[in-house]
């Protein structure tokens, strides 16, 4: 009998639990949507959400986002969300709904593509611009509107997102500053900064032997494995500037061999100390050119103190 008694008392307590979690919505098949009125308009929303989940992902969709958007926003202030034009509670729940769904179903077509341009080999500025600009967007957005889970999966993707176009756009500053790197001093004891010039070499090695989805960009790559040559090309334009700027100053000097001694001499070691730079590309021809312009400097001199002389 009191076998009995527990067995009825068990059952009591599990059909209580059972009716618990029905009532609670435990159940629902689907708890992410609520039991919400459905009708031509809803219809369509959810039609044109699907369109974008259907969409390419070497395209980007911002305009669809926004129509549907709008469409939402249209239905809903034309109060046709609802069972009825009455059901303000209905239509309302709707718009939320449906603007929830809608960000989610984009913020992951979005990521997709973005990683679809990551993946690829030319990263078109302009598709990098859009990328950042949205990613930030769609940040804001989701944590104004509490769709986006802190932490969770979407905003993590959104987050790695964000640090490939900071790492993206820290080498593409690097190299702005290497395509501006020059030396103006024209003074016979200054020299051009080969460290320096030895130091951005060896970060552009830094970048290169990285990893990330930078390293697929090819027009990122070839600027930093030229970068030697960039660098080098400066320090070839310093020395011809300074080459010009003391052209002609033999007659500054007493005697020829005073301006072989302490302005020739002094420039030619220097254009020629090109080589021990260790830039690692070809300067021969740069050095040859530098050379003979001096070479002209110097003939015009020999003439200049050979008719002194004659006088």
């Amino acid at each position: 009998m009191k076998a009995i008694k527990i067995t009825i008392a068990i059952i009591a307590i599990a059909t209580i639990i059972g009716l618990i979690f029905y009532l609670s919505g435990v159940t629902n098949p689907d708890p992410q949507k609520p039991q919400l009125p459905e009708n031509q308009f809803t219809e369509k929303i959810s039609s044109q959400i699907q369109a974008i989940t259907n969409k390419s992902d070497d395209a980007f969709c911002k305009e669809s986002y926004n129509e549907v958007k709008y469409l939402i926003d249209d239905y809903s202030n034309a109060k046709r969300l609802g069972e009825n034009a009455a059901d303000s509670i209905g239509n309302d729940q709707n718009r939320s709904y449906y603007l929830k769904q809608l960000y989610s179903v984009y913020v992951e077509k979005f990521i997709a593509q973005a990683f679809h341009v990551f993946k690829g080999t030319t990263w078109a500025e302009s598709d990098i611009s859009f990328i950042n600009n949205e990613c930030k967007a769609l940040k804001s957005e989701g944590k104004t509107n509490s769709y986006l889970e802190p932490n969770g999966e979407a905003d993590k993707t959104l987050n790695e997102i964000m640090h490939i176009i900071i790492k993206y756009n820290e080498i593409m500053s690097f190299l702005n500053k290497c395509q501006g790197f020059h030396y103006y001093n024209t003074e016979l004891s200054a020299r051009f900064p080969v460290n320096i010039a030895q130091e951005l070499i060896s970060q552009s090695k830094t970048y290169l032997n990285g990893n990330g989805y930078v390293k697929n960009c090819t027009r990122l790559i070839s600027a930093l494995k030229n970068v030697p040559q960039t660098v080098c090309n400066a320090h070839i334009k310093y020395l011809s500037r300074k080459i010009d700027y003391w052209s002609g100053m033999y007659e500054h000097y007493n005697t020829q061999i005073d301006y072989r001694n302490n302005l020739y001499d002094p420039l030619k070691t220097e254009v020629i100390a090109v080589r021990s730079a260790h830039y690692n590309v070809s300067v021969d021809s740069d050095i040859d050119r530098l050379i003979n312009k001096l070479n002209s400097d110097a003939t015009a001199a020999y003439t200049y103190f050979s008719n002194k002389s004659n006088n």
